[in-house]
């Protein structure tokens, strides 16, 4: 912190105070020396903040105002500290348990002959299932758009994608995928 000459201004004489109580009381916590004075500028921050805005309280103990700043802060640093680590140990987590196909040749081959195997089984589809299944899926259109494009009933468009959602489960399960899945899962993402 600067240097204030305490003979020209009361307030000035008081944040001097302020700071080498803060920096003091942040040293006894065990606070690097960088910190204890981040700590000892916030302080003196929050306690000029106070006086300007009126919320200051000439009577009573300075030093425990101080000192209860100070620990405040340090509470709050530590605990945003381990938020972080926490943040981090979870992104992690999640990276490991989901390798991405660019990541694994496994995967990679997996993600290609899943688009192979869908591609086939949406050919045999029949044609007016298969339309209505790629309305509603791929473009996105809602049940009812898709019925009122087709010239059908809602409840014909629900039965279309039912059973294209059938033919893709059981392209699945013939093909193994459904097990390989779970395997994956049962083993945290690791299994190809």
């Amino acid at each position: 912190m600067a240097t204030l000459d305490p003979s020209l201004d009361p307030e000035a004489t008081l944040l001097c105070f302020v700071h080498s109580v803060a920096s003091n009381h942040a040293r006894d916590l065990g606070a690097s020396q960088a910190m204890q004075e981040d700590l000892a500028q916030e302080a003196v921050a929050e306690c000029l903040a106070r006086m300007r805005a009126g919320t200051w309280r000439e009577r009573g103990d300075v030093r425990a105002l101080v000192r209860s700043i100070v620990r405040s802060r340090c509470i709050d640093r530590s605990r945003r500290r381990r938020r972080d680590r926490d943040r981090v140990e979870q992104f992690t987590r999640e990276i490991a348990a989901g390798r991405r196909a660019w990541m694994s040749p496994e995967l990679a081959m997996e993600e290609r002959e899943l688009a192979a195997l869908a591609a086939r089984t949406l050919e045999q589809l029949p044609r007016r299932c298969r339309s209505v299944f790629e309305m509603a899926r791929e473009e996105r259109a809602t049940y009812q758009m898709v019925a009122e494009r087709m010239g059908i009933t809602v409840s014909t468009v629900k039965l279309h994608v039912a059973t294209a959602r059938r033919h893709f489960r059981t392209a699945l399960q013939s093909q193994g995928f459904a097990d390989r899945a779970m395997r994956r899962r049962q083993h945290g993402g690791n299994a190809a």
